[in-house]
């Protein structure tokens, strides 16, 4: 049994290496998978109304001076780290300068306070 085993492997290797022409029968009969349909009936045609749901409207969305959507949660404005924790759940560790949020070495890392 072992030994049909490998002989199946090795007939899928060579099939696998060469072209698919040069495989034979006698190759493909070596292994015990059964044979694959050639294809699969094809579905029947549907109309895209009969499958899409039109019916939703999202609400408008409003853009401020700094064009951020009504809708969003702003993380970082440029200027604090409110939205921030350390690692340990305590104050942002890291310090805002010029815009930019920069790591303070040693201090760790920093997650959202809000959960996502």
């Amino acid at each position: 049994m072992a030994m049909l085993h490998r002989l199946s492997w090795f007939a899928m290797i060579a099939c696998l290496s060469a072209s698919a022409t040069a495989c034979s029968a006698q190759d493909a009969a070596v292994t015990s998978e059964p044979e694959l349909a050639a294809e699969a009936p094809a579905p029947e045609e549907m109309k895209p109304e009969e499958t899409e749901d039109w019916s939703f409207k999202p609400e408008q969305l409003s853009f401020a001076d700094n064009q951020v959507p009504s809708d969003a949660v702003v993380l970082f404005d440029g200027t604090s780290l409110d939205a921030w924790q350390g690692d340990d759940g305590g104050d942002a560790p890291w310090t805002v300068n010029d815009g930019v949020a920069q790591i303070t070495p040693g201090e760790g890392g920093m997650t959202t306070k809000e959960n996502f």
